[in-house]
């Protein structure tokens, strides 16, 4: 009996263990396959998005006419171009770097529309594919669903097609955090970034070997200068060389993304005079991660605390700007519903409201789970905290502290100098630099467009409404877990641009852009921390949120940037030339193959106000622009202003007809005079 009751216990022990080992293969098998699905999902939701990015930002890029600040970007890189001179103004708008990439464009295009806008669109794409960069941080789901809403954002597709800086500012700020990000990790240097470093330090070393080989060559012999150049630029490639390699074997070139974080700071401010509100709201929003940790100290109690507080702050001010927020629901309504000139435009607003609820339901429930929680529940954990402590702690793990810091600094200063100072050709451009800020205080003192104090949110409920409602999500989740600092990060970054943006009086609508980004990585981080929940709902929720903000972005960036590009009722749009410029160009490269004058042909523009003409006539080479009427019978093509028909009919009424009215940009209406011989032909 014992034996048999020995036997049936040893069964029953091997029957459990397959039990279990069964159970354990089994959970084993299942999170494989999860791992799996994943993988694919990663794999091409990146090829995908990449795709759509690119299809956006580069397809028929000159089919819309050059906004008036294009035609002044022209106008600066057209002399650099032609004449080599570029000489930094801080009255001329805003920094070097632009005009630079847009050289090395051009000579390899050409002077041109497709020249100028590519770089830019480069520069669009590139911040989609950084997204893809902080899948540890977001997660596989969050960070698809950050990168998608990047890629679809009517704001930022908007301006990665056109000829302006703003889009560089917001890549080197992104690239700036992902460096800084890699450095705190301690990730090993990738190809890419010793790519990046090795162009870096040639670029900054060439310009003085140039400029020593023409010092040292006699003026009259080309041939000796040529040889010299040669042998310069062959030392610079040598000292790279020698560079990357001491680089590189520090600390498995780990410094190197210090260096590079150093580098894309500094080329914010060569690009922008508001990097450093960009830089400066970083700074604040570590800090501020800091204190809300340090107060609430993962206490459920706290966050509570904290949150209620944080409620009824927004209770207070939603009382202050009670008249402001019934107007603008009222301006939302009537933009959409009431005063409406698309059939679509209902159907938007409806998407947006059932978006706007579901969101306001996920918070809701959330909360609810949550709130009488002891705050320990299991969360993914990143693989670096966002914070100074862990910065300086790379630093010393570097082995040499000192000088990574010194070195870093360097970096900066020489990237500043060398675009700031036209590659060592201008070196009053150096002070410049710093006397843009004064002339920057002037200008952002005043909303000289009239834009009002709400201009931003209503520009971004009008275009971004599923990034601003999921980030308004994002921040509720990542402030309540404070697990996931990056995510807290985001949303600081975010909503923290937009508020000093927003305070100051100076606005424009491609500022914008700088606080759609980090808003939208903390969109993504809301779906992903809803899809990786156990409840269903959370699940449901992932699913339909993600799936309608997309739906959302697609139509409205398709509307904007391929429709309505040049309607001035759209957000973004802001007092765009009409289409109907294109029209007048084809009548005016019509008139000159009829005169058989091609790009000699005389051209006079009488009109005061003709931006971007000077850009977009700069082929022709018999273009004069005088401001006012003049005459010049012998002319091809006279360009004036309606306002100026009586004048110009008087001087040219026996020479010239009028073949057609074309409206420069709302409020300017441009008539087109064309010789009568050549009308007749």
């Amino acid at each position: 009996m014992h034996e048999e009751a020995a036997e049936l216990e040893i069964a029953n022990d091997a029957e459990a263990d397959f039990e279990t080992e069964g159970t354990s293969i089994l959970a084993d098998s299942s999170q494989e396959n999860e791992s799996d699905q994943l993988g694919q999902l990663w794999l091409w939701g990146s090829r995908t998005i990449l795709l759509v990015a690119a299809l956006l930002r580069f397809a028929i890029l000159t089919f819309k006419p050059f906004h008036h600040d294009e035609g002044v970007n022209g106008f600066f890189l057209t002399g650099l171009f032609r004449d080599g001179v570029y000489r930094y103004d801080p009255t001329n708008y805003h920094g070097p770097s632009l005009y630079y990439f847009a050289l090395l464009s051009s000579w390899i295009f050409g002077l041109d529309d497709l020249a100028v806008r590519v770089v830019v669109a480069v520069f669009g794409f590139l911040t989609v594919a950084l997204v893809f960069s902080l899948r540890r941080y977001l997660g596989t789901v969050g960070t698809l669903v950050a990168a998608a809403l990047v890629a679809l954002s009517p704001g930022l597709t908007f301006f990665s097609r056109y000829f302006i800086h703003e889009i560089l500012l917001v890549f080197f700020a992104f690239a700036c955090v992902i460096c800084v990000l890699k450095f705190i990790e301690g990730e090993r240097i990738g190809k890419i970034a010793t790519g990046a470093i090795a162009v870096l330090v040639f670029t900054c070393v060439l310009p003085l070997g140039l400029l020593a080989a023409k010092a040292i060559s006699p003026a009259d012999n080309q041939t000796q200068l040529y040889v010299t150049r040669f042998i310069f630029t062959i030392a610079a490639v040598g000292l790279v060389f020698v560079l990357l390699r001491r680089l590189l074997v520090w600390d498995a070139g780990r410094p190197i993304y210090l260096l590079l974080a150093a580098a894309s700071a500094s080329m914010t401010f060569t690009t922008k005079e508001t990097s450093f509100i960009s830089l400066g709201t970083m700074l604040i929003a570590v800090g501020s991660i800091w204190v809300w940790v340090s107060l609430t100290g993962n206490s459920n109690k706290n966050i509570r605390t904290g949150f209620m507080v944080a409620a009824t702050g927004l209770v207070v001010l939603a009382f202050y700007f009670a008249s402001d927020l019934t107007s603008g629901i009222g301006w939302y309504y009537t933009t959409y519903i009431t005063d409406v000139d698309k059939r679509e435009q209902p159907l938007v607003f409806l998407a947006i409201f059932i978006l706007f609820v579901a969101a306001a339901e996920s918070v809701r429930r959330y909360l609810t789970e949550n709130w009488k929680g002891d705050g320990s529940s299991e969360s993914w954990s990143e693989p670096t905290a966002v914070s100074f402590i862990q910065f300086r702690k790379s630093v010393e793990a570097s082995g040499n502290a000192f000088g990574l810091i010194f070195l870093s600094v360097l970096i900066f200063a020489v990237v500043a100098i060398v675009f700031f100072s036209s590659f060592f050709t201008y070196e009053k451009g150096i002070g410049a630099a710093f006397e843009a800020y004064n002339v920057w205080s002037k200008t952002g003192s005043s909303d000289h467009a009239q834009n009002g104090t709400w201009a931003y949110l209503k520009w971004l409920v009008g275009a971004e409404a599923p990034i601003l409602i999921l980030a308004a999500l994002g921040l509720v989740i990542a402030f309540w877990k404070a697990r996931h600092k990056f995510a807290m990060f985001a949303a600081l970054w975010g909503f923290g641009l937009f508020a000093a943006y927003t305070i100051i009086p100076y606005k424009t609508p491609w500022i914008a852009i700088n606080f759609v980004l980090p808003m939208a990585l903390t969109a993504g981080y809301a779906i992903n921390e809803l899809a990786s929940g156990n409840e269903p709902w959370k699940q449901y929720a992932a699913k339909g949120l993600a799936a309608l903000a997309l739906v959302i972005c697609s139509y409205q960036c398709i509307e904007l940037n391929f429709f309505r590009y040049d309607d001035d009722r759209r957000p973004y749009v802001y007092v765009h030339s009409m289409r109907s410029m294109n029209e007048m160009m084809r009548e005016i490269d019509t008139v000159a193959k009829r005169a058989k004058t091609g790009y000699q042909a005389k051209i006079i523009i009488a009109s005061p106000e003709n931006w971007p003409l000077p850009w977009t006539l700069n082929q022709y080479k018999g273009a004069a622009f005088f401001g006012s009427v003049v005459k010049t019978p012998e002319a091809e093509v006279v360009i004036g202003s309606k306002t100026q028909r009586n004048d110009l009919d008087r001087e040219y009424s026996g020479t010239h007809l009028v073949t057609g009215t074309y409206t420069l940009r709302p409020g300017v209406d441009l008539l087109l005079y064309v010789r009568k011989d050549i009308v007749e032909k």
